[in-house]
């Protein structure tokens, strides 16, 4: 199984991919952290079509963690 994390760097994702990676499942995440099973090929803000080449799961949890708030 091939799994697309987006937001893999964040607390859940980071849990995630490193889980995953344990039960020898391919990860590609987005983030620049590169050990075993996990191919680093993807930026949050442009995913490539490359990346979602024989993905059976994408399992999405990028955000912005930081929003200014818009009431002034």
């Amino acid at each position: 199984m091939k799994v697309l994390i987006t937001g893999a760097g964040g607390y859940i994702g980071s849990y995630l991919s490193s889980y995953l990676e344990r039960s020898n499942v391919s990860v590609i995440r987005n983030d620049k952290i590169n050990s075993g099973n996990i191919d680093v090929v993807c930026e949050y803000w442009n995913i490539p079509e490359k990346c979602f080449l024989g993905v059976d799961l994408v399992i999405h949890l990028a955000a912005h963690s930081s929003v200014a708030s818009a009431i002034e």
